[in-house]
């Protein structure tokens, strides 16, 4: 439990009404109650907020004069100030203690730090170095070399195949697979013949690779998933392809070989990248749409073959029209 006073000292928020008022909780602004604090983060939430029951609101200055009867902190991000909300009260979910499940199967070459947390059936094979503070849930598999970085989390089920290295603060979520043989085929004398992928995976600082993510290793250099970069469910990224910083990828998105994706770009849900597709810094990509060629900065995608996102919805209008003719 804490109070709004000390909520808004921790936050560097500005209080306005009952200072004294207890948190024990966050909550929407339609569910939220007696001791909860709820987010209104942008102007469309005003009517919500100022029907809601919570406790208190924790709102931008845009929002400031919501209420004159429910209490408010008020800061420039408001969804960022919730985030340590909910790590102040312990909402999160707790960090086991450190040690190695008996069951686990760990080479004796592997350096890990005596901080880490190794899981239930987790096998740890030669050579693999992991840092401080990590956590290795359940039946996990870290392949030959595999190097991981301090405070990265492995939710269950996850592999890491040989010549991966994550760096630091790395999340993959359950059953993700990183590592794994890319999808490269030559014609043979016998018929087609898979490829050797000998390259590498390298996950850079503080991404978030969420459940059942796979990302295949290069057949030569390096597969890259830049720092601070987010995938959602289900994608996949292909060898040799290159997801830049700060970049968010949507659920079941697919990166054929050789995508290169540029730094603060947005990739919608099921968009897919044939081989060597891509697009630039800046870019918008919407769901479902077929990238079939490298695009420059700034791309703003849409549809299957994807286009500007402007000539498509002339497109579809000068369509239209032909059809009521």
């Amino acid at each position: 439990m804490v109070t709004l006073n000390q909520l808004a000292k921790n936050l560097d928020a500005e209080l306005r009404g009952d200072g004294s008022v207890d948190i024990t909780g966050v909550a929407s602004l339609e569910k939220a109650g007696a001791g909860q604090i709820a987010p209104a983060a942008a102007e469309r939430f005003r009517e919500r907020a100022m029907a809601t029951q919570a406790a208190a609101l924790l709102v931008p200055p845009a929002l400031a004069d919501v209420s004159s009867d429910t209490p408010r902190l008020i800061h420039p991000h408001p969804l960022v100030a919730l985030n340590r909300i909910v790590e102040h009260l312990g909402m999160t979910e707790a960090r086991p203690a450190p040690g190695i499940h008996p069951t686990a199967v760990v080479d004796e070459s592997a350096e890990l730090s005596s901080d880490c947390y190794v899981g239930p059936y987790v096998v740890i094979e030669a050579g693999v170095r992991v840092g401080k503070r990590c956590v290795l849930q359940a039946r996990g598999f870290l392949g030959h070399g595999v190097v991981m970085g301090d405070d990265c989390l492995l939710q269950p089920g996850v592999v890491l195949h040989p010549k991966v290295e994550l760096k630091n603060r790395v999340y993959v979520g359950a059953n993700s697979v990183i590592g794994g043989d890319g999808f490269g085929w030559t014609l043979s004398p016998t018929g087609m013949q898979h490829l050797h992928h000998i390259g590498r995976v390298i996950v850079e600082d503080d991404v978030r690779i969420h459940a059942a993510c796979t990302i295949d290793r290069a057949r030569f250099d390096v597969t890259r998933i830049g720092a601070r970069s987010g995938l959602d469910n289900q994608v996949h990224v292909g060898h040799n392809s290159a997801i830049g910083t700060d970049c968010y990828v949507a659920a079941q998105a697919g990166f054929g070989g050789r995508s290169a994706i540029g730094d603060r770009s947005m990739i919608g849900g099921q968009a897919g990248f044939a081989l060597g597709g891509g697009v630039g810094i800046d870019s918008q990509v919407g769901a479902q749409s077929g990238v079939i060629k490298l695009f420059g900065d700034k791309a703003d995608l849409w549809g299957s073959p994807a286009r500007d996102r402007r000539t498509n919805f002339k497109m579809w209008a000068a369509m239209r029209r032909l059809l009521r003719e």
